[in-house]
């Protein structure tokens, strides 16, 4: 997307630019700071092949810029081809992944399809990655394949050969802070294009793992050297920009993600019940209760910020 300076005035959305479909509740991980714990594994009924066929013909009714499949982890889904395939043509997509099951079969299918491709990685040394980004414990013997860290290095390789768009994403914490200079000289070195950097968001069924990974503080009270209102993510963010100046502009894009706005997501739940973050308490609501699985514009345009998803979409907080 162009930079913040080039809009003038945020324009006024009469439908969402995005919307997130966690087509699966499986997944290979269990992050420690997950925002769609509440939404996964058995706390969501799994769809059938025909479901995603539906929820793709509800979700493409409000036209959006384009959808991200997500999770859980997408490729964990049986039915991610056919969630594209329903999709493709109609509208843009993205895949958000670990990359840890990622094939060459998945990538020629995004390749022919010009899927985006999404994969997150937060240090680039295993044992700080690792220990956000945990292997699920409940994940059989059989499916285990490595590290976090190890499988999406692998996948991002995997994109690259196949010149699949792709993107590295990040949650920025305490644990993980001062890796991220580090982390983006070996994501320019690798060949990454593009890479974004979020702010930890707090997660209702772990809000435990969150206190710790934000050091106790909210950002207004963060501990970090600077002026104490500016919080951690100033002096993160700041010697992130800074790197990008001197050292990574020539060839890839960093995008600093800070949003403020929990309702300003568009959320579909594998059983295709559009949801939005509550702005007033922690966890998930249902964007129209009267119908959960069609919401109406009005309700959409009443319970999501438009104009936080305008910011946070249309690339008007920190891109580079």
């Amino acid at each position: 997307m162009p930079s913040a300076e080039s809009w003038g005035n945020l324009p006024i959305l009469r439908q969402p630019l995005a919307i997130n479909w966690l087509i699966t509740g499986r997944c290979p991980l269990a992050c420690r700071y997950c925002y769609a714990e509440d939404l996964m594994r058995s706390r969501v009924q799994e769809p059938e092949r025909v479901d995603v066929q539906k929820i793709a013909e509800a979700i493409l009714r409000y036209s959006p810029l384009y959808v991200v499949l997500t999770g859980g982890d997408p490729l964990f889904s049986p039915f991610l081809q056919t969630a594209i395939e329903s999709l493709s043509g109609k509208t843009g997509i993205i895949v958000d992944t670990s990359a840890y099951t990622l094939s060459k079969r998945h990538v020629e299918t995004f390749r022919d399809h010009g899927v985006g491709v999404r994969i997150s990685v937060d240090s680039a040394r295993p044992r700080v990655n690792d220990s956000q980004r945990v292997v699920y414990s409940e994940l059989p013997i059989g499916a285990r394949r490595g590290g976090a860290l190890e499988r999406a290095l692998r996948g991002i390789d995997l994109c690259l050969d196949a010149d699949v768009s792709l993107t590295i994403q990040t949650v920025a914490t305490k644990k993980n802070a001062n890796d991220l200079v580090d982390l983006g000289d070996r994501l320019f070195r690798m060949g990454v294009k593009s890479w974004r950097v979020f702010k930890i968001a707090p997660s209702q069924l772990r809000m435990s793992d969150y206190i710790l990974l934000v050091g106790g503080k909210t950002d207004k009270g963060g501990t970090y050297s600077g002026r104490k209102k500016d919080g951690p993510y100033k002096y993160v963010f700041k010697n992130l920009v800074e790197s990008h100046r001197l050292h990574w502009r020539s060839s890839m894009s960093l995008q600093l993600t800070m949003s403020e706005s929990p309702n300003s997501v568009v959320l579909v739940s594998a059983d295709g019940r559009f949801f939005t973050e509550s702005n007033t308490a922690q966890g998930k609501v249902l964007i129209d209760p009267r119908s959960p699985r069609k919401p109406s514009m009005r309700s959409l345009s009443t319970m999501v910020d438009m104009a936080g998803h305008a910011s946070r979409y249309l690339n008007l907080e920190y891109g580079f």
